[in-house]
């Protein structure tokens, strides 16, 4: 029997969800991917649908809503509306180190469940590892290797033209980014700098849609195997190795058994450094909504959650805090 993953709020049925783009923010640096997601959250009025698992994988939450409601979280809420094309999760706590193969699954499982039409993720990488080139772009694209762009539904397909993330860490020194190299679909994920578990999530989806596609042609009088093998960027040398996806250890040249397939999906990540990140905020949700809503027009309103998120007011000039900081 499968585990159940969605909790939907009293009046919402999942079939809510069906045929919706789904936004997943990964919890990475600067937490940059949440704070654009409650930017989206609070500019459309979206309202909360329910719960993704029972929260045993995230810590507990307890506080107040933007609407002053008392508020008990799993950690991981559901965010839409009547009309709306898309459905938005948002991570409000961090996952618990030892739970973290479990929240993996948690997400695949209910990716693979709810016929979502596309998926996107949201990460962050660090601003460090950019070259001169990069700095003219904000935002990169992951894009799974066997994708067909013009299979993507529409706002996926216009995401897919950001240019892609071209990045290769040099193992013999972790703090310092190599020449990049041209960018190489045989080696997918690829290592995200700060980006959380954004690998491993995209690791696991790709191993899915292999899998069926290795089953159909199995099916068709290929091989009856039921494993497909997903290759996974693993650096000469280097420290960083693929992690687990769920029970299934996935390294280089290992098959992976099949699993449910997974619906077309990409990944959108943002350069940044950790301070005050909320212009970057804003720049990331523009871009999602100008996908998502091209003729829509919406301007972002800032959630009263965000007051003194960085501090209060302060003055300007020779005699503010910030004068006295920075000269």
């Amino acid at each position: 029997m499968e585990k159940k993953t969605f909790y939907p709020c009293s009046g919402i049925s999942e079939d809510a969800l069906r045929d919706k783009i789904l936004i997943i923010p990964s919890v990475s640096l600067a937490n940059l991917p949440q704070l654009a997601v409650d930017l989206i959250i609070a500019s459309r009025e979206l309202n909360r649908i329910g719960y993704v698992g029972s929260g045993d994988t995230v810590a507990p939450l307890l506080g107040y809503s933007d609407m002053g409601e008392g508020l008990v979280s799993g950690g991981l809420e559901a965010y839409s509306r009547p009309g709306c094309e898309f459905v938005v999760l948002q991570q409000r706590s961090p996952v618990l180190k030892s739970r973290k193969d479990q929240h993996v699954d948690l997400l695949h499982s209910f990716i693979t469940s709810h016929a979502f039409a596309g998926v996107i993720i949201l990460s962050s990488l660090d601003a460090a590892n950019q070259n001169d080139a990069q700095l003219l772009t904000p935002h990169q694209l992951i894009l799974p290797p066997t994708a067909d762009r013009s299979c993507l539904p529409i706002p996926l397909q216009e995401l897919a033209n950001l240019p892609p993330l071209s990045l290769t860490i040099d193992p013999s020194s972790p703090s310092q980014p190599s020449p990049p190299s041209a960018h190489n679909p045989t080696h997918y994920p690829p290592f995200i700098p700060g980006g959380g578990l954004t690998r491993r999530l995209l690791t696991s989806l790709h191993a899915s849609s292999s899998s069926s596609k290795g089953i159909s042609k199995s099916s068709s009088g290929g091989s009856s195997s039921s494993s497909t093998w997903v290759q996974v960027d693993l650096p000469s040398g280097s420290a960083h190795t693929p992690r687990e996806s769920g029970s299934t250890s996935v390294t280089a040249s290992q098959p992976v058994p099949a699993a449910a397939d997974s619906p077309a999906h990409l990944t959108v990540v943002a350069w940044c450094v950790e301070g005050d990140n909320r212009s970057d905020a804003r720049a990331l949700a523009a871009l999602l909504l100008k996908a998502l809503l091209p003729d829509s027009g919406v301007t972002l309103r800032q959630p009263a959650s965000w007051k003194g998120l960085f501090g209060g007011q302060t003055s300007s000039g020779i005699y503010s805090a910030d004068a006295e900081l920075y000269g």
